[in-house]
């Protein structure tokens, strides 16, 4: 994969954890706030090594929380902000990133680990706003700088080609793993975590079931759905607890529909569990390959777009 092309995933999955920060606080733009939250819970170094240094997700939020009363009660205003709505983060999803976040996205270079390169951006943020929040957390600032010098730009290994498309995401859940486990391999909770199944499954024969799509979107807009893709089949073809859950998706509609193999690999990590998402595409039937070769800069951004849904999807189950 590029440097490029992994900038371009990790600010991706990046926004979406953004957005459903902004979306817990019934707010249509994402900003700094947002962003250290985001980073909490993202997979690459940068998320790490805020999570080795003990800022998980709950203690950036009450760093943030604490942040704001601090200012506001030494200007002498008393404000009763709304509560957080976990449900809205999975309900709305315009949003869009604030003027000064979009600067500093846009200031950093192409990397192979764009969490790391956008933290330490962060870091640096020139308002001080950075700087108050952190400081009111137990994180080592310069320790944390000392792990993201170590790590460097490391290298990313090239995806081997065996006429398969793939498509990678990670993400950290702020729970434990045996709950993260439970909750993917069951197929009656595949609503709960899966962007493709509109409500609980239907059991249809040994270690199988069927879905339907959804027909709105998390803001509630009606979606159209193609033909022949809103009935699907889930098997549950692996269940290693607590660490593997691999489902192969199909489309009963549309026999020679591509199947879809959905890997999830989970791992205990400070503060919660590490889940590995794979999607990967088998062509079902011989078809035109020259129209494959054509389509296939669509198809693996497609790919890598719906590992990095799927996780997002997982992490706000937990919400």
């Amino acid at each position: 994969m590029s440097r490029f092309a992994a900038t371009l995933g990790a600010s991706q999955t990046l926004s979406m954890a953004g957005f459903a920060e902004a979306a817990r606080h019934h707010r249509t733009v994402a900003d700094l706030d947002d962003l250290l939250v985001a980073l909490t819970v993202d997979d690459g170094l940068g998320g790490q090594a805020l999570r080795a240094g003990g800022v998980e997700r709950d203690a950036m939020r009450m760093a943030i929380t604490a942040t704001r009363a601090e200012r506001l009660s030494g200007l002498g205003i008393a404000v009763d902000s709304p509560e957080p709505d976990d449900s809205s983060a999975r309900r709305m999803t315009r949003c869009e990133w604030s003027a000064r976040v979009l600067q500093l996205f846009q200031s950093v270079p192409a990397t192979r680990d764009f969490s790391a390169t956008i933290l330490r951006a962060v870091l640096d943020e020139p308002s001080g706003h950075v700087s108050d929040v952190l400081a009111h957390t137990d994180l080592d600032r310069a320790e944390l700088e000392r792990v993201l010098d170590a790590a460097g730009d490391t290298t990313m290994p090239r995806e081997a080609d065996a006429g398969i498309l793939r498509g990678t995401a990670g993400v950290h859940v702020s729970a434990p793993i045996d709950a993260v486990w439970a909750l993917l391999a069951d197929p009656q909770r595949l609503h709960a975590w899966a962007p493709s199944v509109g409500g609980p499954a239907v059991a249809h024969g040994n270690d199988t079931w069927r879905t339907a799509a959804p027909t709105a979107a998390p803001d509630g807009r009606p979606l159209r759905v193609r033909d022949g893709v809103s009935h699907q089949q889930w098997t549950l073809a692996e269940a290693t607890e607590p660490t593997t859950v691999q489902w192969h998706v199909t489309y009963p509609d549309l026999p020679r529909a591509n199947r879809q193999q959905l890997i999830l690999d989970l791992a205990p990590s400070a503060g919660g569990t590490r889940v590995g998402v794979t999607v990967q595409w088998h062509r079902t039937v011989p078809g035109r390959p020259w129209l494959g070769r054509l389509l296939r800069p669509f198809t693996r951004w497609a790919t890598r777009q719906g590992a990095r849904s799927t996780a997002q999807s997982i992490t706000n189950a937990f919400d």
